[in-house]
């Protein structure tokens, strides 16, 4: 990818940049999330997870130098031990906690206890997408009222293979299964349409899906972890 480092003033009169090498995309990151760990502290609050804070700083550096890791051909397993420390980072903030099954319909509403980091997406605040969004893309009614298809198509076959231990209730609430060959994604609409909400509500027209884009959570943080102490032959952590 292009790598820019300093803010462009006019960048529609920019002119197009080289693509950088991953090594030094990744390396720049790392520098940057070394500045960011210094003069960033770990927040709480409703809005914590939708404001950088060094929970997302650490959060990132573990995907980094899990992916660093892999970039060198498996060779730096320092990279992992230091993933699993910026994963620790995490835990020893006592900040987050994971997201209890009864409470599994907030997880993608946003803002849960156990959100490191994610885009706001808020109706009230004019935060939405529209018609051509992912989230439309990927539901239609009825969920999605008036939508009477869908941009995409949901492999089945290849979702069972994911999904494949029984009462599993991500494969419950993730997915309508009513129609065989034309599976519905309910991730982040709500099983019941909870997150659909209406610009016009009065008349209940122009539905938007109303619930953040989550980046990091605790989570995919610990399961990165349990990836990361098992390739270092800590089976027992």
């Amino acid at each position: 990818v292009p790598l820019v480092l300093k803010n462009n003033p006019d960048p529609v009169s920019s002119v197009n940049l080289p693509r950088t090498s991953e090594k030094v995309v990744l390396d720049s990151a790392m520098a940057d999330l070394a500045k960011a760990q210094q003069l960033l502290k770990f927040t709480t609050g409703n809005d914590h997870s939708v404001s950088a804070d060094k929970g997302a700083v650490f959060a990132l550096k573990a995907n980094v130098l899990r992916w660093q890791y892999f970039l060198g051909k498996n060779a730096d397993r320092s990279l992992l031990t230091k993933a699993v420390a910026s994963i620790d980072s995490i835990t020893a903030a006592g900040t987050y906690s994971l997201t209890p099954a009864a409470n599994f319909d907030r997880l993608f509403k946003g803002r849960s206890a156990e959100a490191i980091f994610e885009v706001s997406m808020d109706l009230q605040q004019n935060e939405y997408q529209l018609d051509d969004g992912f989230y439309n893309y990927s539901s239609m009614q009825p969920y999605i009222k008036g939508k009477t298809d869908m941009n995409v198509v949901l492999n089945h076959n290849f979702l069972s293979s994911m999904y494949y231990y029984d009462n599993d209730a991500r494969f419950e609430y993730y997915f309508d299964k009513s129609k065989a060959d034309n599976w519905i994604l309910t991730k982040y609409t709500g099983r019941n349409s909870e997150n659909v909400k209406f610009r016009n509500p009065e008349n209940s027209t122009n539905p938007v899906v109303d619930c953040n884009i989550p980046v990091f959570r605790l989570g995919e943080q610990l399961l990165l972890r349990a990836e990361c102490t098992e390739m270092l032959g800590n089976t027992a952590a």
